[in-house]
C-alpha cells in the first residue's frame, strides 16, 4: 500500500490500543486494573521506572527471550528510508505482540512491565507512521534508548 494511503495512528488511537493491549495482557493473568493515564504518554517521555528495592525485576522467560530479540532487531537496523523505517515498526509490532500474548507475569515486576510498555507501544507504533527519513531515525534511537533502559531495570 502507498504511504500517503497508510493510516495514520492519532494520538487517541495510540492510547486505546495500549489501554486494549495492556488490558488483555492482564485478563490472561486475572488482572482487572487498567492502566492508568496511558492517553498522556508521549513516545519521547522519559520512562518512570523503578527498582526492586535497588535490583532489577525479574522478568519471565518468554518476555526475555522477546525483550533480547527486540534488542538484537533495533542494534541491526538502519533507518535510510521511510520503507526501512515502517518495516522495523512491523518487525518491532510483531514482537510486541508476541510478548503480549505470551504474558504470564504478575504482580509488581508485571506492573513495573506496563509502565514500560505503556511508553514504549506507541513509540512503536509511530514508526510505522513516520513522514520523514529524520523523524524516523529519531524515533529508531529513542527506541533503543528506551530498551536500554528497560535493561535497566529488568532481567
Amino acid at each position: 500500500m502507498p504511504a500517503s494511503h497508510r493510516p495514520r495512528l492519532s494520538a487517541l488511537g495510540a492510547a486505546a490500543w495500549v489501554a486494549l493491549a495492556l488490558t488483555a495482557c492482564d485478563t490472561a493473568n486475572e488482572h482487572t486494573e487498567a492502566p492508568e493515564h496511558a492517553e498522556a504518554h508521549q513516545e519521547t517521555e522519559a520512562l518512570a521506572l523503578s527498582l526492586n528495592e535497588g535490583a532489577r525485576w525479574q522478568m519471565d522467560e518468554h518476555t526475555r527471550t522477546v525483550m533480547v530479540e527486540t534488542r538484537v532487531t533495533l542494534d541491526g537496523a538502519a533507518v535510510g528510508s521511510l520503507d526501512d523505517a515502517r518495516a522495523l515498526g512491523t518487525t518491532l509490532q510483531g514482537q510486541l505482540d508476541r510478548l503480549i500474548q505470551g504474558c504470564t507475569m504478575d504482580g509488581a515486576a508485571h506492573d513495573e512491565l506496563h509502565t514500560f510498555l505503556m511508553v514504549y507501544m506507541p513509540a512503536v507504533a509511530s514508526l510505522q507512521t513516520v513522514d520523514s527519513v529524520e523523524a524516523a531515525s529519531a524515533q529508531h534511537l529513542a527506541l533503543k534508548a528506551m530498551v536500554s533502559d528497560y535493561e535497566r531495570h529488568f532481567e
